[in-house]
């Protein structure tokens, strides 16, 4: 739909001028102006709004278009400004919050070495792990932290943590760790050697067997780098005492019987006695009779001149010339002409030296 503008001519009165504008003829060879007198309407009252959008809607294509495009232009100019805003801005607080963070960049990465400058470095943990890193210039404490490296209140490291990183810095870690263990140890026993009377002359006997004893220690070993460089005892306590081992040596030694003569003899024996009395040969061959006796042969051997006495009477030497059933260890038995003294005899604590 087309609306045919259509133009109104008014006639303008010499009153009606307001405004003269003066202008030098081009063609002017003299330099003298020519005035020509152009008349300005005088308007005295504004046109609508509506008027005014009107006018804009429905005027030529060409002009409607020039003047959006110009609008359009200036909206996009101050769109691209505000979002360049923006993207500063974020670009900013992500390399604050990257720095904050401590985000470690790659040597490779060639997007991130444009920004922040990296270098070298290599650690020792002083517990045979090395580490070789390419890292921002950090500090050393925010390289450690980097590493996720938890480090003990008695570790030292080689360079202050506030220190700046630099190319091929080599950095060690100290690490010191205390321990307190229980330790368990023998306590040994010593050997005593004595005179013995009950071991035969020259020989030598273990009387009492020598037993370790025990000591409990709780020490504080101080441990560098995973090895043992010092302990100190914190408490010590024998929980077993040790038994020393005694050994006993035959010396023998002499007496005087109830016969009033001196004998020398090797050793004695403490004995139980009894009595058995009837003939025959003895087990070493030897008929029985006064002065025969029968012995544990491992403990008194075969033939060994005996002097057998005790408080209930003195029977001198005697020959150790037979065995019994019930004959065993520390055990004699002498032989009596009767039964009935056998009887009155009984069972009789006896002392027998065996005689050299």
């Amino acid at each position: 739909m087309f609306i045919q503008e259509k133009t109104i001519s008014k006639p303008i009165n010499q009153q009606d001028t307001n405004v003269v504008q003066s202008k030098k003829h081009p063609n002017s060879l003299n330099g003298e102006q020519t005035t020509k007198n152009t008349p300005v309407k005088s308007v005295k009252n504004e046109q609508p709004f509506l008027q005014k959008l009107l006018a804009l809607i429905f005027m030529p294509r060409g002009i409607r278009i020039i003047i959006v495009s110009y609008i359009v232009m200036i909206a996009l100019t101050v769109c691209a400004a505000a979002a360049a805003v923006i993207v500063g801005l974020v670009a900013a607080d992500y390399d604050d919050s990257a720095r904050l963070l401590h985000t470690e960049y790659s040597s490779f990465n060639r997007v991130f070495s444009r920004f922040e400058p990296t270098v070298n470095v290599t650690i020792d943990l002083g517990d045979g792990r090395v580490i070789t890193s390419n890292m921002p210039q950090l500090t050393v404490g925010e390289f450690i932290d980097s590493l996720d490296i938890e480090i003990g209140s008695g570790d030292v490291l080689s360079h202050p943590e506030d220190s700046v990183l630099t190319n091929d810095m080599e950095i060690s870690l100290t690490r010191t760790e205390y321990k307190e263990v229980t330790l368990t140890e023998n306590i040994p026993y010593s050997t005593e050697y004595i005179d013995s009377q009950t071991v035969p002359r020259g020989k030598s006997k273990v009387v009492t067997a020598g037993q370790y004893g025990v000591s409990t220690r709780v020490l504080k070993q101080k441990y560098v780098n995973g090895k043992l460089e010092s302990e100190t005892v914190i408490s010590e306590k024998v929980t077993k005492k040790p038994v020393n081992k005694v050994v006993a040596t035959g010396i023998g030694g002499t007496f005087v019987g109830g016969d009033g003569k001196t004998y020398s003899y090797s050793h004695y024996i403490d004995v139980s006695a009894t009595a058995y009395t009837g003939g025959g040969l003895t087990y070493s061959g030897k008929p029985t009779g006064p002065g025969i006796i029968a012995v544990d042969k491992s403990v008194i051997a075969l033939g060994s001149k005996v002097y057998v006495t005790g408080n209930y009477g003195d029977y001198g030497v005697c020959s150790a010339e037979d065995i019994g059933g019930g004959i065993k260890q520390n055990k004699i038995d002498i032989w009596l002409p009767t039964e009935e003294e056998c009887r009155t005899f009984g069972i009789r604590r006896m002392r027998a030296y065996i005689l050299d």
